[in-house]
């Protein structure tokens, strides 16, 4: 099963193969550097679809915190995480936004660039991670050790 610290990891070292920026996440509130980014990954939606199968539903929000204000970085900015979250997947011929997290690659949606902060001029990045995964729960049963059969032709 995909457990979401898996998915921060991946959105974080995505952003580290292309920037040289620290990024930090939930816990840190001052102190932190700029230029810098910022992590945020919830689960909004967790449902059995089946006995062995749930939907995930994660929202990421990206902060790009930069050091003195540049609209021009902030579009190169956005043009490369969208980059990085586009990628050809195995199977297909055409790249799409896919989040890839070992062998697998999980559809991203929704992806759009807002702003934030007192002056609405710090940058953000969202996106939707949505997917089916297996359900991992153990049956908690002895396994059968030997079966008797008793057989009975007709004629």
């Amino acid at each position: 099963m995909i457990q979401a610290s898996e998915l921060k990891k991946e959105i974080v070292k995505l952003l580290k193969s292309k920037f040289v920026y620290q990024v930090y996440g939930k816990e840190v509130t001052e102190g932190y550097k700029k230029p810098s980014f910022f992590v945020d990954l919830r689960l909004t939606s967790q449902r059995d679809e089946t006995i062995n199968i749930v939907s995930k539903s994660f929202h990421c929000q990206i902060v790009y915190f930069q050091k003195k204000i540049n609209e021009a970085d902030m579009l190169h900015t956005v043009e490369t995480i969208t980059e990085l979250l586009t990628v050809r997947h195995p199977r297909g011929q055409k790249k799409k936004l896919l989040l890839r997290i070992g062998e697998r690659y999980l559809p991203v949606s929704n992806l759009e660039q807002g702003f934030t902060g007192k002056n609405n001029n710090i940058m953000t990045m969202d996106f939707d991670v949505e997917f089916y995964d297996f359900s991992s729960e153990k049956e908690n049963v002895e396994l059968m050790r030997s079966v008797s059969v008793n057989e009975r032709l007709e004629e």
